[in-house]
This record gives structure tokens, sequence and C-alpha cells, in this order.
């Protein structure tokens, strides 16, 4: 088997890590600048639409796609330079996401009293779709978060 020796000064490169800037993962649905995105191959399945699915760990991208196509512009900046194709008529509403208010999405402790009160996940997640197409509609909504 061949072995492959790596010249490199260890010290420099140790260096140059610690003066990476700390970037924290992106928690929040403002979307990026366009000059922050890069589409790498990998994730382009995960930003066509009829995937409604995306799993990935921690870091992996899942929140920072979720503001791409969560914002009309830089969906469709990533539909025209990386050849993803969307409708233009596609309406993107997020439904659960880390909301520091708890105004917009139910959080944990909502989401486990529901369960305790009978409410399945399905119930939940239909909730959740019902009262994204009320907003698209621009119907009142007859529900409120909290009881």
């Amino acid at each position: 088997m061949a072995q492959f020796e790596f010249n490199f000064d260890a010290i420099a490169l140790r260096e140059a890590l610690t003066k990476l800037p700390d970037i924290l993962a992106w928690e929040k649905l403002d979307p990026p600048a366009p000059a922050e995105i890069y589409i790498p191959t990998m994730h382009s399945k995960a930003l066509q639409p009829e995937v409604s699915i995306v799993e990935g760990m921690r870091g992996a991208g899942k929140s920072f796609w979720t503001a791409v196509l969560a914002d009309d512009k830089t969906r469709a900046l990533i539909a025209k330079v990386g050849n993803i194709e969307t409708s233009s008529q596609l309406i993107v509403k997020v439904g659960f996401g880390l909301d520091f208010d708890n105004q917009q999405f139910p959080n944990s402790q909502r989401i486990a009293s529901l369960l305790d009160q009978g409410c399945t996940p399905d119930d939940i997640w239909r909730s959740v779709l019902l009262r994204a197409v009320l907003i698209v509609l621009e119907k009142n909504l007859f529900l409120s978060m909290t009881r």
C-alpha cells in the first residue's frame, strides 16, 4: 500500500485555522446576501421543489437553504445561477424553525402540551399547513397559538 507524505508547516496551518472568523450556524430566516450563496453539488437536490423533507446533521445547511428558499429574490437567484427549475408561482412558507419570540412557531413546550392534550403529530402538522394557507389567502386566523 502506498504511503503519502504531506509536506506542510503544521504550526502555520494551526495559526491560519485560529484566524478563521467565528461564524455561527445560520439559525435565522433572513436570507443571505447573494455573495454569501454557494451551491455545492450535493445540496442541489435539497433545493428542488418536489423534495419535501431534507435531512442533515447540525450545520449541514438546512436553515441556510430554508432562508434562501423562503425569500422570493434569493430563490429566483439560485434558480437562475444554479440552473434549478422552480415555478415563478411557487409560494414558500416556513412551518417550523428557530423563533426567539415564540410568535411564529410553537416551541417545544407548546408541542409537548399539545401532545399531552391528545393532539397527534399529524394534527399539529396539519394545523401548521392550515395556518400557512390562511396567511397566503389573507384570511383571518380563527385559532390562536395560545389558549
